[in-house]
């Protein structure tokens, strides 16, 4: 959880570095591409942790548990088993039946806490259970998909919200 990329995320954010960085290295590809359009940061929620970010994506009205409404550049939350722990990853392509992304903190098996960022092809959708239903006793399900066409049109862009 430390490298010169890493550290600078973590201080951009104003978190000690050592944190799990999955949430970081999303938080800084949206930054940096938001900064490239011209436009305010899309996701200034700043935080290293799966768990706040979906619990504040939901409490505005971003999050969705209808995969059918993810597009490239959302980002999607999984939460491991029953614990408060999980893994973000950004989408880079969406189809019916399956999807690619990129994700931070990962290995080539899209597990959290894996030190590499890794672009993952092909996933099914259902690949870890039913979007917003938790699988008690799997090893991951999906939290929530907030989608980057949300965050166009969220509050947060025009300056009302943060």
């Amino acid at each position: 959880n430390t490298g010169f990329l890493v550290n600078r995320w973590h201080k951009e954010l104003h978190l000690n570095p050592g944190y799990p960085w999955c949430i970081i290295f999303l938080q800084a590809v949206i930054r940096e591409a938001s900064l490239a359009l011209g436009m305010p940061d899309l996701l200034p929620i700043d935080t290293a942790s799966s768990q706040k970010l979906a619990d504040e994506a939901e409490n505005a009205g971003l999050a969705t548990i209808n995969y059918l409404e993810a597009d490239r550049g959302s980002v999607m939350i999984y939460r491991n088993g029953t614990t408060p722990y999980g893994h973000g990853v950004i989408l880079t392509d969406v189809r019916p039946r399956s999807y690619d992304c990129v994700g931070g903190n990962t290995s080539s098996e899209m597990s959290r806490d894996g030190g590499d960022v890794g672009l993952h092809r092909d996933i099914p959708w259902a690949r870890y259970g039913p979007i917003g239903s938790e699988r008690k006793g799997k090893s991951r399900w999906t939290r929530c998909i907030i989608p980057v066409s949300r965050l166009y049109t969220t509050y947060w862009v025009d300056g009302s919200g943060r």
